[in-house]
Order: structure tokens, then C-alpha cells, then sequence
């Protein structure tokens, strides 16, 4: 962490024998490591990222909502290189994830709210897993996404696909965004994410105590950290239920996993609730009940 984020210019990481993806990738490490050191504040930065990817695929950039009109033509390169990526923004830094493998599985998942059938796309081999990766020096990395046709799963962020670990935190969470996104596709992100966290609490057993672990290492006071608002709302929700403190919930101390289950399950049955759209009342018919 030290080196790669003191004083000093890090080491460059290895990133492919392609010198054009790995000029792309340059560009966002560079960018990644300004805003997260506070060395340029992250508008500057994003100018200078757009400057950089700009001459990468022969436009003039200046700003950061260029960046955004342009990202099929970077996504077309990258493919033309032969590669795959993620692009778009999780809050707040600029994304980027190179992958050189996939392949399509489709699952049945039992959720709290009924069963999903997902695709599922497997991404292998990464030359570059995202911000959040980078910053913790590959302790940490998103575990994949939903969109409105498909789940997206980083393969190497999981050891086993086969797990309570991979089917809860991956398959459970995103297969509730994807639910969520047919049912209430006005939802903030950190909506999203407080729901599928829910959901995550509701249906692990073993890996309960690690996933609250999780929550409780990521939390934030605003929303523009989805995740961390997400993660803080679940804790302190949970904690005031139970009649324990955060602090509680968050040490090693023993916690009812059947209870925070089935609690997981009930704030959810609530949330759902209080978003439904009430029945019209001037479609009552009098004497019938309403």
C-alpha cells in the first residue's frame, strides 16, 4: 500500500503484451491513484483521463461527460483488440475492467420474493479488476453486476462457484437486482444495494458472520458510497431489531444467525411493502371491501 500509493512512483503492474490495452489501463491506474491520493481533485483528474483515452482512440477530449459519449467506440476498440470490459462509474471513481475470457451459464435462484432463472456470465482471466482492486491492493474487488438481461460474475473474486459464498453474495445479491430493476426500476443504487443485502442476510448460514463482517468493514454516511450507505442502514437496522449495539454486531461475539435471517427476510417484506403502489381508492365499489 505503501508503494503504491507514497510519494515515490509505483511499480508498474504487468498488464498484457497488448501496448494498446495496456496504455488504456495506464491511463486509468494513473487516474485512479490522482483522485485516490487527492493529488488533483477528481473533476481534474477525469479531464486529464478523457485527454489520455481521447488520443488512444483518435478524438479530442477535454472533460468528463465527453468520456461518457464515447464509451461504445472504447468498448468497440477494446473488443477489437480482443478483449472484453466494463465501463461507466462506481460511485465515485470512473470503472474500468479488462477480461480476456466468458462463458454463459443459466441458474435458478430462490429468493425471498420467488424463484429467478438468470443468465449468468462467467468473466475469466482479468488484466485489470476496477478501482476497487486496485485501491486495496487485490484484497478486495467487486464481485460482479446485474444488468437488465444478464448477471456478470468475476470469477476470481470467488473460490468456489459452487458455494454458499458464491450463491448467496453473488448469486442471491444480483439476482435481486435484477428482480428489482423489472419491478421498481426507479430505485437509487443504494436502494438496490440495501434490498440485495437483505437479501444476502436472509438466506446465508455459514457465511452469515463473514458477510456481516463485510457490512460492517464498509460503511458510509452518504449516499454517493451506495455500498457503505447501504451496509450502515442494514447494520444499524439489524442492531436496533435485535436489541444489540453495532458494536455488538460487529465483534466477534456470537450472533443468532436464525434470527437474523429471519429478520433479514422481514426488512425486506417491509421495504417491498412500503414501495407498492396503493390500490385507487375511487375504484372502491361501495359495499365491497376496498
Amino acid at each position: 500500500m505503501a508503494e503504491r500509493f507514497g510519494a515515490a512512483p509505483p511499480s508498474p503492474l504487468t498488464l498484457g503484451d497488448d501496448p494498446w490495452i495496456a496504455a488504456l489501463a495506464h491511463a486509468y491506474l494513473s487516474y485512479w491513484r490522482s483522485a485516490l491520493t487527492k493529488a488533483v481533485p477528481i473533476e481534474g483528474a477525469e479531464s486529464i483521463l478523457a485527454a489520455t483515452v481521447g488520443q488512444l482512440i483518435g478524438r479530442h477530449m477535454e472533460t468528463s461527460a465527453e468520456l461518457d459519449d464515447v464509451e461504445p467506440e472504447i468498448l468497440a476498440a477494446v473488443e477489437g483488440h480482443g478483449l472484453h470490459a466494463l465501463l461507466g462509474r462506481t460511485m465515485p471513481l470512473r470503472e474500468l475492467m479488462l477480461w480476456k475470457k466468458q462463458s454463459v451459464q443459466e441458474r435458478d435462484v430462490d429468493l425471498p420474493g420467488g424463484r429467478e432463472t438468470v443468465k449468468v456470465i462467467l468473466l475469466d482471466d482479468f488484466v485489470l479488476r476496477g478501482w476497487g482492486h486496485y485501491a486495496t491492493c487485490g484484497r478486495r474487488s467487486a464481485g460482479g453486476w446485474a444488468t437488465e438481461t444478464a448477471l456478470f460474475a468475476v470469477t476470481p473474486a470467488y473460490k468456489n462457484l459452487e458455494d454458499e459464498v458464491f450463491s448467496v453474495r453473488f448469486l442471491g445479491h444480483e439476482a435481486q437486482h435484477f428482480a428489482d430493476k423489472r419491478t421498481f426500476p426507479e430505485l437509487e443504487s443504494w436502494e438496490l444495494e440495501y434490498r440485495a443485502k437483505l437479501v444476502e442476510l436472509s438466506l446465508a448460514t455459514y457465511s452469515q458472520p463473514g458477510t456481516l463482517k463485510l457490512f460492517c468493514e464498509n460503511r458510509a454516511a452518504s449516499k454517493t458510497a451506495p455500498h457503505g450507505y447501504a451496509n450502515a442502514k442494514v447494520i444499524r437496522e439489524v442492531a436496533q431489531r435485535l436489541g444489540i449495539g453495532e458494536a455488538t454486531l460487529c465483534g466477534d461475539g456470537d450472533v443468532p444467525i436464525r434470527a437474523v435471517q429471519a429478520l433479514g427476510r422481514t426488512l425486506l417484506k417491509e421495504d417491498t411493502a412500503a414501495r407498492q403502489v396503493p390500490a385507487d381508492p375511487s375504484l372502491h365499489v361501495p359495499g365491497h371491501p376496498g
